[in-house]
């Protein structure tokens, strides 16, 4: 049986945690119509999509490192960053 590495489980595990919390609070707007609510909501879908960065990058570093393979983590990096700012 193939077990994923752990690095790769906790970055799956990220992921799945940030897509239940959005669900959680996207239901949480509906019950109460409160915009904090609703701007909290929206703002952890940056943690979402933060959360498949790094399952990216971790998948990337699982790879032999190459001259390729190094220049496309530098770019994911700065992409990773670039969205965490906003």
């Amino acid at each position: 049986m193939f077990s994923p590495p752990l690095k790769t489980r906790y970055g799956l595990l990220s992921l799945v945690v940030s897509v239940i919390l959005v669900g959680i609070k996207f239901y949480a707007y509906l019950l109460t119509r409160s915009q904090a609510v609703l701007t909290d909501a929206l703002e952890s879908i940056i943690n979402v999509v933060t959360s498949g960065f790094a399952l990216y990058s971790i998948y990337l570093a699982s790879f032999p490192r190459t001259k390729i393979i190094h220049t496309a983590t530098a770019r994911l990096s700065i992409c990773l960053l670039a969205s965490k700012a906003l």
